[in-house]
């Protein structure tokens, strides 16, 4: 019998369900190789019978899986191991999934500069102090609704994908967001976006508020455009 099984190999491909799948297996104690498997059986929907490990040295040369609509059927180890390492980009890189929140385009499209800046503040706060209160402060910056708590599953899940819309912004804005640069540890959130609002307001204050409320792409479109400017004077 001849099993298609239908999985992501680019991040681009990973739907919101594959990355609640994923962020439930990281809160486990697993290996790597068992979070790949794990991965892979719970994303094509298969459910192991007879399980040989993935020791190419294994007296065992086959699994015997099910699957729901198929019935059961083998699959080499060497086959399943392939499969596993095609997903292992899901756990070893950084890209871009679909977005955890529904409400909230994946490539941040539509979200304000205000909203993007003090997410990715309250993220990192989370990060350093693991304060659970700052991802509903995140959540609800980005939505506009309140939360009252959320699931270490969805934490996860929201961690991963904003790291990904990061590095998209990093890529598509190169002299905004550099690898290399490090948010100064002595000045606030609040202090850095006072210094992103001074490039942009020309001396004019009162433009602020329009800025801020400015969708992210417009606001790191004219930053790039001026620091690249910058560069060749």
């Amino acid at each position: 019998m001849i099993i298609d099984l239908k999985y992501p190999t680019k991040w681009e491909s990973v739907t919101r369900e594959h990355l609640k799948i994923l962020s439930k297996l990281i809160l486990k104690n697993l290996s790597r190789e068992e979070v790949l498997f794990d991965l892979l059986c719970r994303i094509t929907g298969i459910h192991p019978l007879i399980k040989p490990g993935m020791d190419e040295n294994t007296p065992v040369a086959e699994y015997l899986f099910k699957k729901k609509g198929a019935g059961r059927f083998w699959m080499p180890v060497w086959m399943v191991r392939q499969a596993c390492e095609e997903l292992a980009f899901m756990i070893e890189t950084v890209g871009l999934p679909e977005s955890p929140i529904l409400s909230v385009n994946s490539k941040l499209h539509g979200v304000s500069f205000k909203s993007f800046y003090f997410a990715d503040a309250y993220l990192s706060r989370y990060q350093s102090t693991k304060d659970i209160s700052m991802i509903l402060n995140m959540y609800k910056e980005l939505t506009g609704k309140k939360i009252k708590r959320i699931a270490p599953e969805e934490v996860n899940a929201i961690t991963i994908w904003w790291c990904g819309a990061k590095d998209y912004l990093k890529q598509t804005y190169p002299e905004v967001l550099k690898d290399n640069e490090e948010p100064s540890a002595d000045k606030s959130p609040a202090e850095v976006l006072h210094e992103i609002l001074s490039v942009l307001n020309k001396n004019e204050p009162g433009k602020n508020t329009e800025i801020l409320t400015s969708e992210v792409h417009a606001v790191m479109h004219s930053l790039n455009n001026i620091y690249t400017t910058a560069k060749k004077v």
